[in-house]
């Protein structure tokens, strides 16, 4: 039984898997903007990156995010959300 478990596995793995560095590259950087989280969106925050922090006094932070700051977000994802986006995905 695990082999035929593992053959499923290897199947659906292989299935997308790049063999060039250019194709694997590419794909990256379109999952690095186009990647959204299963779950539902519960909380973000922003923090401004390391170069633009400064040390001194006059030093706000923007109220506005900046283009090199870092978003962190957090999801919620229970198991039944899970079996519906597998099972929806299967179907298509």
């Amino acid at each position: 039984m695990p082999l035929a478990l593992l053959s499923v596995f290897v199947a659906h793995i292989w299935s997308g898997y790049y063999k060039d560095e250019a194709s694997f590259s590419a794909q990256v950087d379109q999952d690095a903007t186009t990647f959204k989280p299963l779950g539902e969106l519960v909380y973000s925050y922003t923090r401004p990156s390391r170069g633009a922090i400064s040390k001194g006094k006059g030093t706000a932070v923007p109220d506005v995010a900046g283009e090199d700051d870092l978003v962190f977000e957090v999801y919620h994802v229970c198991f039944h959300f899970v079996t519906v986006k597998r099972v929806s995905d299967e179907m298509a």
